[in-house]
């Protein structure tokens, strides 16, 4: 099994390797097969990114929510945090962006790529 758990955006055949549905040219080796499928697993995660915060594939990722003007964080495979203007630029390569959602209430947190803090939509928590 190659280890996909995010259904692909377009209709493919079903691959023969791994049962998924994905465009599939048969591989010398199973490694290769691997190395192919998750490209193309990064680029479907990456669409459904996009998509839930309402841009096209490529576009420039917003900071903010609308309506709202909620704060959105971007978080990649292994659990940094990056800010819009990083997402949008953001290699899929090495750490792929997995998730977007809003950061409502909390302590700036700076981005793992510029260090620029990302502010909560309403800010700090208080003690109380």
């Amino acid at each position: 099994m190659c280890g996909l758990d995010v259904p692909l955006p377009t209709d493919y055949e079903e691959c023969g390797e791994c049962g998924y549905d994905h465009e599939y040219a048969p591989a010398k080796a199973h490694s290769a097969h691997v190395l192919m499928t998750r490209t193309l697993h990064e680029q479907a995660v990456l669409s459904t990114v996009y998509k839930s915060v309402g841009v096209e594939v490529g576009g420039k990722l917003p900071a903010l929510t609308f309506p709202g003007l909620y704060t959105i964080l971007y978080i990649t495979e292994s659990s940094n945090v990056v800010c819009a203007e990083c997402a949008s630029e953001y290699e899929i390569i090495s750490d792929p962006i997995t998730t977007a959602g809003t950061y409502d209430e909390g302590d700036t947190i700076p981005c793992s790529m510029c260090a620029k803090g990302i502010e909560s939509s309403y800010g700090p928590v208080s003690d109380r």
